[in-house]
């Protein structure tokens, strides 16, 4: 019995030094989260690395992992915004935002495109050690006026259809009479 203790014991020592080693020194992350932003709006994009208190960043670069060139959308870099090796999309659209009191930092996209939904990567480097992390972002897009039309009638019923495209996400409805009772 006590040797099956021990080796446990050990088993579990050895894991909690691998989970470490696999650690960086000062940040850690979670890489599956997906904002939503009206088109034409602003999308902030928090970078999903979270900070140790007090660290000194060295630079945070938010890329498009899809994009061929993997250029930039946002670089801070030794306290300052960087304009060299932007996607000409995004000049002037962006902006990082930190929290120090969370030790947090946000991208701010304005004039939200269609063509800007997708993965975003963000990036930090902290001395030399580099962590990074993805987002998703959807944009909303109001679709088609809704068009009623009669389908037909049977048996004195009479069959409504109500068509409308292009929304996301994509809307819930229900048909009401006249006192608000919900319709089949």
């Amino acid at each position: 019995m006590e040797r099956r203790g021990s080796s446990g014991s050990q088993l579990l020592s050895c894991l909690l030094t691998l989970v470490l080693l696999q650690q960086p020194a000062h940040v850690s992350g979670d890489a599956s989260e997906i904002f939503l932003a009206p088109l034409g709006g602003t999308a902030e994009l928090p970078c999903p690395l979270m900070l140790w208190p007090e660290t000194v960043i060295k630079e945070v670069k938010w890329q498009r992992p899809s994009h061929p060139h993997s250029q930039a959308v946002h670089v801070f870099r030794d306290g300052k915004d960087r304009d060299e090796d932007l996607m000409p999309q995004y000049k002037g659209r962006t902006a990082l935002v930190r929290d120090a009191q969370e030790e947090s930092f946000t991208l701010h996209i304005r004039n939200v495109r269609l063509e800007d939904r997708g993965p975003y990567r963000c990036q930090v480097r902290v001395g030399n050690r580099s962590r990074e992390g993805t987002v998703t972002l959807q944009v909303a897009v109001l679709g088609s006026d809704p068009y009623i039309h009669v389908k037909g009638y049977d048996a004195g019923w009479i069959q409504l259809v109500c068509q409308s495209m292009g929304w996301f996400p994509k809307p819930w409805a229900e048909w009401r009479d006249p006192k608000g009772r919900v319709l089949l």
